[in-house]
């Protein structure tokens, strides 16, 4: 199943959404952050941002940094950044939607849980 997406309903998607090609000058890519919070959707198992559930999408996205690290790398002198999404990012991007379906908190909440327990069983098993 494709991953479907539409930030037309973005505050301002334009500028928030997109940025220009280096290789092509009128051809606009979306930026790291709308494409890593279309991806998120899945991780976080809430299919869109809305002014209601920002707070919720917020915290999954954090919590989810914290079990298998920050989402977003870049380079920065000689050495891969790693940066986690902002309660700003999110806010931005109200009106972002996928067809990822919503999952409750306690069936996410269980499968971050399964996903740290797994992560932990392979490197004590890597240890040994």
């Amino acid at each position: 199943m494709s991953l479907d997406w539409d930030v037309s309903r973005v505050k301002n998607c334009e500028e928030v959404c997109y940025r220009p090609s280096s290789e092509t000058p009128d051809e606009f890519l979306l930026n790291v952050v709308t494409d890593t919070l279309i991806w998120h959707t899945m991780y976080v198992g809430l299919g869109r941002i809305t002014e209601k559930n920002v707070m919720e999408f917020f915290t999954r996205c954090d919590m989810w940094a914290d079990v298998v690290g920050a989402p977003i790398i870049k380079p920065n002198n000689g050495t891969m950044e790693h940066i986690r999404l902002t309660y700003q990012d999110i806010i931005n991007h109200i009106g972002l939607s996928t067809n990822v379906g919503n999952e409750s908190k306690t069936k996410f909440l269980n499968r971050i849980y399964s996903t740290k327990t797994d992560g932990l069983k392979a490197l004590l098993k890597h240890e040994r």
